[in-house]
C-alpha cells in the first residue's frame, strides 16, 4: 500500500508535458498539440483572403462613379440622401444605382472566384 501511495504521489507531481515530451532541446510543447477552437483554421483564413482579393479586383473594374457611390456609402457611411445631395441626383436614383452596383460586383466576384 505504501508503494502505491508513493507512486501516486510521485505521478501527481510529475508534469504530463515532461512525461510525454522528455527529449531535451525539443521545442514542441504539449500546448502546441492541443487545438484552440477560437483560432481560425488555416483554410478558413485562405478562403477569406481569396474572397477579399476577389472583391478588391471587382471594385477595381467598376466605373469611377460606381466606386464613388460605394465609397460614400460603405466607407464614409453616408446616407442615400447625403449621397444624392453630393451627386446632385434623386434619392431613388442613388438607391437604384447602388443596387445595380451590388449586382455588378457580385457577378464580377463570382467571375474572379471561378477563374
Amino acid at each position: 500500500l505504501a508503494a502505491i501511495y508513493e507512486t501516486v504521489h510521485y505521478l501527481a507531481n510529475v508534469s504530463l508535458e515532461s512525461t510525454i515530451f522528455s527529449h531535451e532541446g525539443d521545442d514542441l510543447a504539449l500546448q502546441d498539440m492541443i487545438e484552440d477552437p477560437k483560432t481560425p483554421q488555416a483554410i478558413d483564413t485562405l478562403i477569406e483572403n481569396e474572397r477579399k482579393t476577389a472583391v478588391d479586383r471587382a471594385i477595381d473594374k467598376l466605373a469611377e462613379r460606381e466606386k464613388i457611390i460605394l465609397n460614400l456609402y460603405y466607407v464614409e457611411e453616408m446616407t442615400l440622401k447625403q449621397i444624392a445631395e453630393i451627386l446632385e441626383i434623386s434619392i431613388p436614383r442613388v438607391s437604384q444605382l447602388h443596387g445595380k452596383i451590388l449586382i455588378k460586383v457580385r457577378k464580377l466576384v463570382e467571375e474572379e472566384l471561378h477563374d
